[in-house]
């Protein structure tokens, strides 16, 4: 009779335990998967501002010699410098096509490939090309929402601060999320599905 009860003991502990096991290793595993996620974007933004800080944009080519004009000078600005595989709103800011195709580059390490970009309008209040805030996100497709990978870059006054180039990517978790919803509707979150990982704001001078 007791090595019957020590038996139901031992597989009431087995039942308890190994859930808990399981839990606590795919915690592990999600752990180290999510910095090494996090070490990505701060590594891609740390190259991609080193590539627009490598371009040089003259201030001359974007003004006219008409000192009564104001703004750009057609006659003198550079013409489109990015491909339409990475986005389809042009920019004549080489320093930005620099910093698009490396980050185009090196999106596989994050598990993406061919993701294309759209620029978002910051508004007159944010510079006028080319010297201005940019801001991208990625278009959706395959695996990947619109917005998942946003990319600012601080052109407005790059030889005085610098480029200025921050990354952030809406990671997903692999194995682990816990979510429910009350009956009122309200929803509890314990283990977030989604989180923002965000590079921090990397300032590049220009490389002259």
């Amino acid at each position: 009779m007791k090595l019957n009860n020590r038996k139901a003991q031992n597989l009431i502990e087995f039942i308890i335990v190994i859930p808990i096991l399981i839990i606590l290793i795919f915690g592990i595993m999600e752990i180290a998967v999510f910095w090494r996620t996090a070490n990505s974007v701060q590594q891609i933004a740390l190259t991609v501002a080193e590539s627009a800080a490598s371009a040089y944009v003259s201030p001359d080519a974007y003004q006219s010699d008409d000192p009564t004009t104001v703004g750009v000078d057609e006659t003198k600005t550079p013409s489109v410098c990015i491909a339409n595989t990475i986005t389809d709103d042009a920019t004549t800011n080489m320093a930005v096509c620099r910093a698009l195709e490396r980050l185009q580059e090196k999106l596989p390490s994050l598990g993406f490939s061919n993701v294309k970009f759209t620029s978002v309008n910051m508004g007159n209040s944010y510079g006028s090309e080319p010297f201005m805030f940019y801001e991208y996100q990625n278009v959706a497709t395959g695996k990947l929402k619109a917005g998942d990978i946003k990319i600012d870059i601080d052109y407005r006054d790059p030889y005085k601060n610098g480029v200025i180039v921050q990354l952030n990517y809406n990671y997903t978790t692999i194995l682990l999320g816990c979510e429910f919803t009350l009956p009122g509707g309200n929803k509890i979150t314990i283990i977030p599905r989604n989180m923002e990982i965000s590079s921090t704001k990397i300032q590049q001078y220009n490389q002259f």
